[in-house]
């Protein structure tokens, strides 16, 4: 079940030290060969329940995933891709679920892969964690005030968008995906963004300010 099987892929990307975990349809699970599909996650239906909705209203609330699509050569392939879980284990229906090879199996019958999870989970620091991913150079300029991390630091601001890489590579700003392009940490998005709305996860760490009527002592 696409439920269970988020739950485990979302512990074992935090266990394999992975942002995300992918479900494809329309490759072939031997050959990788494109064979297309006519699976169309957002159309799908749970009971009277779109899919989405569906599983979100099931899966724990630390539970991150986005439905996506691509036609290449002709053929359509589907993508589910799901974010590795933060904080405590992603469980369906209250039971946490791991994948060992093939196969999906709950976590409690494998507990050297529970200790490995909950190990990593704790020692997991927010400020690395991905904000938002798959990104380019020029979204990441788009999206943060770099140039404020150069006039903190009273250093030349960059010619290029290239020259910013390494600068917000080392500070920890952004870090480089295996696809070569760019996510942006919560560290890179608390410090600079421009509106931290763009930023949906962390939105309720902007300042709020209250004010009350009347004096105090």
């Amino acid at each position: 079940m696409i439920a269970r099987d988020i739950s485990a892929l979302a512990n074992s990307a935090v266990v394999v030290d992975r942002e995300h975990s992918y479900m494809l349809w329309g490759v072939d699970d031997k050959t990788h060969e494109l064979i297309d599909t006519n699976v169309r996650l957002r159309q799908e239906k749970k009971g009277n329940q779109e899919l989405e909705n569906w599983l979100r209203g099931l899966l724990s609330k630390n539970a991150d995933f986005e439905m996506s699509s691509v036609e290449i050569g002709g053929k359509h392939v589907e993508l589910l891709i799901i974010s590795k879980a933060v904080g405590i284990p992603v469980a369906f229906e209250k039971v946490e679920y791991i994948r060992v090879g093939s196969y999906t199996k709950r976590i409690i019958e494998c507990p050297a892969l529970q200790a490995q999870l909950w190990d990593k989970l704790r020692n997991a620091q927010f400020e690395e964690t991905y904000a938002k991913t798959e990104l380019s150079l020029n979204d990441v300029v788009a999206l943060l005030k770099c140039d404020i991390y150069f006039e903190n630091l009273n250093l030349p601001l960059p010619t290029s968008v290239d020259s910013y890489k390494h600068y917000l590579l080392e500070e920890g700003i952004v870090e480089q995906q295996d696809n070569g392009l760019f996510a942006i940490t919560n560290l890179g998005a608390i410090l600079f963004a421009k509106k931290l709305s763009d930023f949906p996860r962390l939105g309720r760490k902007a300042i709020r300010i209250v004010q009350y009527e009347g004096k105090t002592d």
